[in-house]
């Protein structure tokens, strides 16, 4: 929540996806016959909603990289002289 919050997001938007990651459920399916409905925290994976989190948190990665190698913490690899580190 702290990445969404960083990248500026609204109170709204946060607590919308702070829900949809905290409130969960889903039914079972047992001989053809589903179950009561049980409450899980978190998704699931292919969820619709999980490739946006996936971006969320690789954004959060790129900037800790960044920082570190600002910091002097780590050194990228240039693949020739004028190019980028990665």
């Amino acid at each position: 929540m702290e990445v969404v919050q960083a990248l500026g997001f609204s109170k709204e938007w946060r607590d919308w996806i702070a829900a949809l990651l905290g409130t969960t459920t889903s039914k079972v399916l047992i001989n053809g016959e589903p179950t009561r409905y049980q409450t899980c925290t978190g998704i699931k994976a292919g969820d619709p909603l999980s490739p946006y989190l996936f971006l969320l948190c690789a954004e959060a990665f790129s900037a800790l990289l960044r920082k570190g190698e600002d910091g002097g913490l780590i050194a990228g690899v240039k693949i020739c002289h004028s190019a980028p580190s990665i």
